[in-house]
């Protein structure tokens, strides 16, 4: 808000928040259904700090090399530090990197 310290960042943390419903933070989530089948092997739920740096193409480039072995936490592990370099060159500025990988049918 113009000449006020408040409400920081919008992000979805803020839901519910009033001051930031008055600047256009929703409340409203988008859902959708997807019903998994066996063609689906990965699942990744991520923040922006993913997002923000890395597209679609370069995180399952990333965790398809964990999925033969099996491994989501390391799949993990691997989009973060690769994130974090990534933001790094952007100056000290990183944005929240959270991320959870789940592999289907394996």
């Amino acid at each position: 808000m113009k000449s006020k310290n408040f409400p920081g960042l919008a992000m979805t943390r803020a839901l519910g928040d009033a001051i930031a419903s008055k600047i256009g933070v929703i409340s409203v989530p988008d859902i959708f259904e997807l019903q998994i089948e066996d063609k689906h092997k990965i699942l990744v739920i991520a923040s922006d700090g993913i997002w923000e740096v890395l597209s679609n193409e370069e995180v399952m480039k990333i965790v398809g090399e964990y999925y033969e072995k099996s491994n989501p936490e390391k799949a993990c592990e691997a989009l973060i530090k690769k994130a974090t370099a990534v933001w790094n060159k952007f100056g000290e500025n990183i944005d929240d990197i959270t991320v959870i990988v789940v592999f289907l049918n394996n």
